[in-house]
């Protein structure tokens, strides 16, 4: 029986159903692109981002990537790291998925 793609993708290991949130779904790709043109709008290279953050440069390459996702406050701490007004950048998001 066939399920609507909602971004999700299920699947059985040997002992338990594991559910895994696509990476990739059209939102996330959103805000990696919306975070991406902010850095490079501020002509920072992944690896200065991540000195500002303190954090590696691979940190800033995985969630550009989709590799990883950013929680809440990492995704505040990076905005602030690029001078960018969280509210701001969220409001921009939110009218740009609807």
């Amino acid at each position: 029986m066939g399920y609507p793609n909602i971004g999700y993708t299920i699947f059985e290991t040997q002992t338990k159903w594991i559910i895994s949130v696509s990476l990739n779904d059209t939102k996330r790709i959103l805000l990696r692109e919306m975070l991406i043109s902010q850095r490079k709008e501020k002509n920072l290279t992944q690896a200065e981002l991540a000195e500002r953050l303190n954090k590696p440069q691979s940190f800033v390459s995985k969630y550009e990537s989709g590799e990883r996702k950013l929680d809440a406050i990492e995704l505040i701490e990076v905005l602030q790291s690029l001078a960018c007004s969280p509210s701001m950048f969220i409001d921009n998001y939110c009218k740009r998925i609807v």
